[in-house]
């Protein structure tokens, strides 16, 4: 038989699962994807900041037991409570998961893999999250219901719901809270200020306990539960054009959105047009696209020719980066080449100086392999000892803002240490770590969010004997989990 109380969660899962007929999320104390199924564990993600009201949301929503949530709060690492045996793990600062295992092959893990599955819930990332790197984004407001100032100081805005008693704020940049951010009642609705660092997030309000979308934002997403998250992008660069104020309609259009012909319209000024976007760190080329005509930015010189013969203006963001190759100084080309540029041999020429040659790139953050073309051979740096293979080819790497550093101690006399995982599709042979007295290093840069990783140590897989967070794969091994804020 099946226990009772695994028969009332499982309900409470189908009813997560299952589409709802309204629009919006049902009444609830609690954030969205609190309860996933991830290989084989029933994992509760609870948030240490929960009030004693979300607390016994979860105990009844979810059918569990008191003492256990109760342990939770209490810092216990490992709980046994109806014969059940259930391990918190840390997730991030304020952040824990609540695991168990469900029992291999029974009614209630076949039943609840399938329905997860049917509704595509992935054990890596988390929805309503910005999990992976962002190259560019332009907000879309049927009306000013988001208004970025100074600073960064973003004023939300929730229309209308006057009758309403309590509203909040809830999104990515706080961590899907209930309760952090209280609107405060306007003549017209509700508002509240925060401040917010340039890049992607996704929110929602909650009126009397109800979650909705901003209906006037035209940027939404998939919220993973049936309804949608509102996207919003804060800038950090104002495309300009002046004059043309006769035009009918002007287009911002360049590498970061495909040379889009539509895609995104500048507004009108009283002296001209405008569109403040995000864009990620690098160099940019972009055009308007002036009722039809196709112009470079005349207030910025520099230009880089194109195929078609003419010239696109050139935008770079960030700091950047130098690539040296000493000697070689009866070379009569020498080319950089590397994943940033698709490994064209002729992309980009070094300019030659006394010691060698030289040239600099603006790259966004990330992990990057190049190479040097000279007088037609590829060599890798002579002056950069970290590589990444790919394949039977083995390249320079290069780490642009890296943000995590993987160690492994006690494998001093290991002749190959390479750490491998979800952020580079389990390759492995691409990250061989560096052994520095006796400990094995590699620092990378990891985009945002959760990612599971393993070391193989001479041939022989491991999981980070020094991580106490991991998951079961499906090869009934541990995936170490890290996550990246």
């Amino acid at each position: 038989m099946i226990p009772i109380r695994k028969i009332a969660t499982l309900f409470a899962l189908l009813f997560m699962a299952l589409p709802q007929i309204k629009a919006q999320e049902p009444a609830t104390a609690l954030p969205p994807n609190v309860c996933k199924l991830e290989n084989g564990n029933l994992v509760f993600y609870i948030d240490l900041r929960w009030t004693e009201k979300q607390k016994k949301e979860l105990e009844v929503q979810f059918d569990l037991d008191s003492l256990l949530i109760a342990e939770v709060y209490n810092g216990k690492t490992a709980i046994n409570t109806d014969n059940e045996q259930w391990v918190v793990q840390r997730v991030n600062k304020h952040t824990v998961a609540l695991r168990k295992p469900m029992e291999k092959g029974s009614f209630v893990t076949n039943l609840l893999t399938a329905i997860f599955a049917e509704h595509s819930l992935s054990s890596d990332g988390r929805p309503g999250y910005v999990d992976k790197p962002v190259a560019f984004g332009a907000n879309a407001f049927r009306n000013s219901t988001v208004i970025i100032g100074a600073d960064n100081v973003v004023t939300f805005l929730l229309l209308g719901n006057t009758n309403a008693q309590q509203v909040y704020l809830s999104g990515s940049f706080n961590n899907w809270s209930t309760m952090q951010t209280p609107m405060s009642k306007l003549e017209s609705g509700w508002g509240i200020k925060i401040k917010l660092e340039p890049g992607k997030y996704y929110y929602k309000f909650i009126v009397d306990g109800n979650w909705k979308h901003d209906y006037g934002n035209l940027l939404r997403e998939d919220d993973g539960n049936g309804g949608y998250n509102s996207v919003l992008f804060v800038p950090n660069y104002t495309f300009k054009l002046q004059g043309n104020t006769s035009a009918n309609k002007v287009y911002l259009s360049g590498t970061f959105n495909g040379w889009s012909h539509t895609g995104n319209p500048m507004r009108k000024t009283d002296t001209g047009w405008e569109l403040p976007v995000y864009l990620n760190d690098g160099m940019h080329e972009y055009k308007f696209i002036v009722d039809g005509n196709w112009i470079t930015d005349p207030q910025n010189q520099k230009l880089k020719q194109n195929e078609h013969n003419s010239y696109n203006s050139v935008l770079t963001i960030g700091k950047s980066t130098k690539f040296t190759l000493s000697n070689h100084q009866k070379a009569k080309t020498v080319y950089l080449a590397g994943s940033f540029n698709g490994w064209n041999p002729t992309g980009i020429p070094m300019q030659k100086v006394d010691a060698g040659w030289t040239i600099e790139q603006y790259l966004p953050a990330g992990n990057h392999e190049y190479k040097f073309v000279v007088d037609g051979n590829w060599i890798t740096d002579p002056n950069n000892t970290l590589t990444a293979k790919d394949g039977p080819h083995t390249n320079s790497l290069l780490c642009v803002n890296p943000n995590h550093t993987f160690q492994l101690e006690g494998f001093s006399n290991a002749q190959s240490v390479v750490v491998t995982g979800s952020f580079c599709g389990w390759n492995r042979t691409k990250y061989t770590m560096t052994n520095k007295n006796g400990k094995w290093t590699l620092t990378l840069h990891l985009p945002k969010g959760k990612h599971t990783y393993k070391f193989i140590v001479d041939g022989e897989w491991i999981h980070d004997p020094n991580n106490k967070l991991y998951e079961v794969n499906e090869h009934n091994s541990l995936n170490s989990i890290i996550w990246i804020e």
